[in-house]
């Protein structure tokens, strides 16, 4: 296994919520390489607050001990890997290109293990509250969903579910028990609906325009959520939609009532406070406490990139701290909503302005400047995590004529602290 660990000091300390802005934290600086393209999503493991984030075939995983990144090639898995769910120090991780296998992978920060061989492709895997592990597929065979616990899978088909021929996008599970699953009919004029289902009663109810219910003809239902207060929320192509208990119907919020950015919301998650925050396609990270006014952050007022397609912010997540963590393929960026204390509010990791190199590029010899301290130890490694260079000689200057061209890290011990940098070998 490949992996690199980058380790951050002083990592528990308070934050200045009279300063509460983004931070921009440059990859090559943080962990060591760029993201390219920029991570679909971002989850947090509420047991420990990591965050952890995956890129083509690489995986992320950044808490109070440092960074750490692996290599799926490494164990032979080829294939993009782009939505996964993590609980428990574990991730969950079905391939979502290939149609043939369907593999599902997991990663305990130790291994890569495969753990179930679905038949089908996978587009969706969140737990539910007991814990069991839903993986939502495309139609092929009849087959939409799994259910994974303990080592048994269950199939949920035309059989015995009221799930017919869909590719299925979303699976969430609200407090009452219900599971609320968005899909996509290829066969259908409708491009998306989201089904109620009751898995207790066995009733299930089906939300789309051609069923009579407040959802646009053409509206794509990407995510459903539950709010601290116990209300059904939904992302969708068409804006926000709100789940009325009473009339068991959909209220919409979008541009024509309120200064949402846009009307394309692709993702919709809650902090502790309430706040609804929502990422809008190619556009911009905003938050509300009332479905009316919205806080917005775009690139005319913070330093996030929305210039969309897979290089752009596509994908954020909150921790439990109420840290707001999002990326594009070149920037992590941070922000404290609540002013909580936590390891994401260190100062360390802010851009490492302490280690510098030159000349970069470089052709036969790195010098290595430092403001203060006494350099132990230095090591460079190639953008695998492979260590190439090892030197303890205690200079600032090191031998790189034997590096092939390319990019490198170079990570420089000073009386016990590491600190990382970036170089190219011309």
């Amino acid at each position: 296994m490949k992996k690199l660990i980058l380790i951050l000091t002083t990592l528990i300390i308070g934050f200045n919520s009279n300063s509460q802005e983004w931070k921009a934290l440059w990859e090559w600086d943080f962990l060591g390489q760029n993201m390219i393209p920029s991570p679909t999503q971002m989850r947090i493991d509420p047991s420990t607050n990591k965050l952890w984030f995956t890129t083509l075939d690489k995986m992320y995983i950044i808490g109070d001990a440092g960074v750490e990144w692996i290599d799926y090639s490494d164990y032979g898995v080829g294939s993009l890997i782009e939505f996964f769910a993590v609980k428990d120090g574990k991730a969950w991780m079905p391939l979502h290109n290939n149609a043939v296998t369907g593999d599902v992978y997991s990663y305990d920060g130790t291994t890569v293990n495969l753990e179930i061989t679905l038949g089908v492709m996978a587009y969706t895997i969140e737990f539910d509250n007991e814990d069991t592990l839903w993986i939502g597929s495309n139609n092929w065979d009849g087959i939409s969903c799994h259910a994974f616990k303990d080592g048994d899978t269950v199939i949920y088909d035309d059989m015995n579910s009221p799930m017919l021929n869909m590719n299925i996008y979303n699976i969430f599970e609200d407090s009452y028990g219900r599971k609320w699953i968005s899909f996509y009919n290829p066969g259908s004029s409708s491009s998306s609906s989201i089904l109620m289902w009751d898995m207790s009663s066995g009733t299930s109810i089906y939300y789309s325009y051609y069923q009579g219910h407040n959802l646009p003809q053409f509206n794509q239902v990407i995510k459903a959520v539950q709010s601290p207060a116990g209300i059904v929320w939904i992302a969708t192509s068409n804006g926000v939609f709100m789940y009325d208990e009473v009339v068991e119907d959909w209220i919409q919020y979008n541009t024509d009532n309120t200064n949402m950015p846009s009307n394309f919301v692709t993702d919709i998650q809650f902090d502790k406070s309430g706040k609804m925050w929502a990422l809008f396609k190619d556009k911009a990270l905003a938050y509300t406490y009332n479905m009316t006014d919205w806080t917005v952050f775009d690139s005319t007022n913070s330093p996030l990139n929305f210039e969309g397609g897979s290089f752009g912010i596509r994908s954020f997540t909150i921790d439990t701290l109420d840290n707001i963590w999002t990326a594009d393929n070149d920037y992590l960026y941070v922000y404290n909503a609540n002013g909580l204390q936590g390891w994401a509010n260190n100062e360390e990791l802010e851009n490492n302005s302490q280690i510098q190199v030159y000349p970069n590029p470089a052709t036969h010899e790195l010098t290595i400047q430092m403001g203060e301290g006494i350099i132990e130890k230095v090591n460079i490694f190639d953008l695998s995590g492979r260590q190439l260079i090892k030197q303890t000689n205690g200079s600032n200057t090191v031998d790189v004529s034997g590096l092939s061209k390319g990019q490198y890290i170079i990570v420089v011990t000073v009386e016990g602290t590491e600190y990382v940098s970036k170089f190219v070998k011309q």
